[in-house]
């Protein structure tokens, strides 16, 4: 499990979980987890239409 999953696992009062149960209990919940992974630092990122 990524380290950004398991910390907002745990601010949320829920245990940081292996990726194989984690992927069961995402399955069992009929859940999906979104991984966004950026190519680039902070600063290279764009937004658009928020501001």
């Amino acid at each position: 499990m990524s380290s950004a999953v398991a910390l907002s696992r745990q601010k949320h009062g829920r245990p940081a979980l292996p990726d194989d149960e984690l992927t069961a209990s995402l399955i069992a919940d009929d859940r999906v987890l979104l991984v966004f992974t950026p190519s680039g630092p902070p600063s290279g990122w764009t937004t658009r239409g928020l501001g």
